[in-house]
């Protein structure tokens, strides 16, 4: 997927691109854009090269830590959003939707991310600080489509087969509530230490609830 921050960190350094963001804001803001650029032009590329046949481009910019997020919310409408912003009206224009992932405690950013044209949030870290369903439900249900929300903290790791069950139901209960738009799946990529009763637990829940 597309990036407009994590990636140039890759070569410049998560603390110097900070830094740069300061003291040399023209470096950062060559760098942020030289990534941009490329990521706007390869999928605007790929979108026209097979139109219709693409549903969801995906922005991944971790921006959160487990109680708060990376950069101040004033820095992030000054350096982030209006980049995204872009990449969003681009696949717009090809009838394309926008899923944006962030892990961590990202709430103050998600008013900002679904004006921009945001269609789905991902991945709904639920132990992080303000990002448990319901808190996420009362404040934007409705305006954008919530994906995520299984913890692959401890839950899927640590928990029982049962414990994967009840937050299935508890999630599927509050978050799917009037249709307003979520598509239950794990808060992250499945690592290792996952056990797999809780895997097949996860989604024979979900069957059941379905009556399949």
């Amino acid at each position: 997927g597309a990036s407009v921050y994590q990636h140039p960190t890759l070569v410049r350094g998560l603390d110097q691109l900070f830094c740069d963001m300061l003291t040399d804001p023209d470096t950062a803001a060559f760098i942020i854009d030289a990534y941009t650029d490329f990521y706007h032009d390869y999928y605007k590329a790929m979108f026209e090269a097979c139109p219709g046949q693409i549903d969801i481009l995906r922005i991944a910019d971790d921006l959160g830590m487990q109680d708060r997020p990376l950069v101040s919310r004033e820095m992030f409408e000054e350096w982030f959003l209006p980049r995204i912003a872009r990449l969003c009206r681009m696949a717009h224009e090809h009838g394309v939707k926008v899923m944006f992932h962030s892990c961590g405690a990202v709430f103050d950013f998600i008013d900002l991310l679904i004006d921009a044209g945001v269609d789905i949030l991902d991945p709904l870290q639920p132990t992080a600080k303000d990002m448990q369903p319901q808190h996420l439900f009362d404040h934007f249900a409705g305006r954008v489509c919530l994906h995520g929300s299984i913890d692959t903290q401890y839950l899927l790791p640590q928990g029982t087969p049962e414990d994967v069950r009840a937050q299935v139901r508890e999630h599927m209960r509050i978050l799917n509530a009037n249709g307003t738009g979520f598509i239950i799946a794990p808060a992250h990529t499945l690592q290792p230490d996952v056990k797999t009763e809780n895997i097949l637990a996860m989604y024979d829940e979900l069957d059941r609830m379905a009556g399949i």
